[in-house]
């Protein structure tokens, strides 16, 4: 009787065993693919931004202009006309309906100073494919929060001084209490 118990724990334990390795094998046959996936996906990413560099910088070519050219939102735009940086933009997953061409300007000028160099621009385009993730948009809102709590800060320091320039008639000065 108790040896029947032991010869029945060995044989669980041999089981238990067995079906771990049999799910290992599984799981390791599912990874490959996905390595491999993932792989041809960053080749074809890199693949289709060398492609948008080569365009842009045959149009820039074609405008007498350079890489380190600065390029106004008005040269922007006419680059965006041509057919060879539609078509690339297209294969890159930037499609440019409608009023979209002014907001990707927008969205390429991240500094925000009307003009853009050319490997920012392709840098920029790269980023902007396909659909904003979740996170991305989490990140933007916590920026926006902390920008949102600088400018409150600084709208308290000046209405302070405002309000303490016209209690005691003191003068301005280059100081801000922040």
């Amino acid at each position: 009787w108790f040896l029947g118990m032991v010869w029945l724990a060995y044989i669980l334990v041999i089981l238990v065993g067995f079906f771990h390795v049999v799910t290992a094998i599984i799981v390791d046959q599912v990874r490959k693919p996905t390595t491999i996936d993932r792989t041809i996906h960053l080749m074809e990413e890199e693949q289709e931004e060398r492609k948008l560099r080569e365009v842009v910088s045959k149009e820039l070519a074609k405008s007498g202009k350079d890489e380190s050219s600065q390029l106004s939102e008005k040269f922007f735009h006419k680059l965006l006309a041509r057919e060879p940086m539609i078509r690339q933009l297209e294969a890159a997953g930037i499609y440019l309906e409608g009023g979209k061409a002014r907001d990707l300007f927008k969205a390429v000028d991240i500094h925000g100073i009307g003009s853009v160099t050319a490997p920012d621009l392709v840098r920029q385009l790269i980023n902007l494919r396909g659909e904003a993730k979740s996170r991305d948009l989490n990140l933007l809102r916590a920026e926006v929060h902390q920008l949102e709590h600088v400018m409150d800060t600084v709208f308290e320091a000046v209405q302070n001084i405002v309000d303490r320039m016209e209690d005691g008639g003191l003068v301005a000065t280059t100081e801000c209490e922040l």
